[in-house]
């Protein structure tokens, strides 16, 4: 059964605008992490998480809420779903307007998330680099695996004895 052009022209955005608004606020928290991490606010982290699952969890919520409507409207419920409906019921550009919102903040969560992911490693790498030396270790020549990780572990060699 198909739906009223109108009606899901108005379901949809109200759903891409839900999307927009979450992805919205996820980018704000993504950002506050990037500071956090850097400047290693451990008691600021926690909180954050939790507030970044929320709307993630949102998102979620939204993006299948607007796949079974598409679903229902006779649209296939992935992005070629989506486009067909937005060339069929949006005259006026508001849903590809929306549309184009959504993936550019989705992207931008994208970006975040590898530089959060980049800091995280840098301060992983700092804490075994420490732990190295604490040891009286030295690190041998790191290698790279075929994933670009690095790979050698360390040569015993006590710099000093208590």
């Amino acid at each position: 059964m198909s739906m009223d052009p109108n009606a899901v022209r108005q379901s949809v955005a109200q759903l891409l605008q839900g999307e927009v608004d979450a992805a919205t606020g996820l980018v704000k928290l993504l950002r506050e992490e990037r500071d956090v991490l850097s400047g290693r606010d451990l008691e600021r982290l926690r909180p954050l998480l939790e507030q970044k699952q929320e709307q993630l969890t949102r998102l979620g919520e939204l993006s299948r809420q607007r796949e079974d409507l598409l679903k229902a409207s006779g649209y296939s419920s992935d992005r070629e779903g989506l486009e067909a409906c937005i060339r069929h019921n949006d005259a006026r550009g508001q849903l590809e307007t929306l549309w184009q919102e959504l993936v550019a903040l989705l992207q931008e969560c994208q970006k975040q998330t590898r530089i959060n992911s980049g800091i995280v490693e840098l301060s992983q790498q700092h804490i075994e680099q420490t732990l190295h030396a604490l040891r009286g270790e030295t690190p041998q020549t790191e290698l790279y695996d075929p994933k670009g990780k690095t790979v050698g572990g360390p040569s015993s060699r006590r710099l000093a004895q208590a």
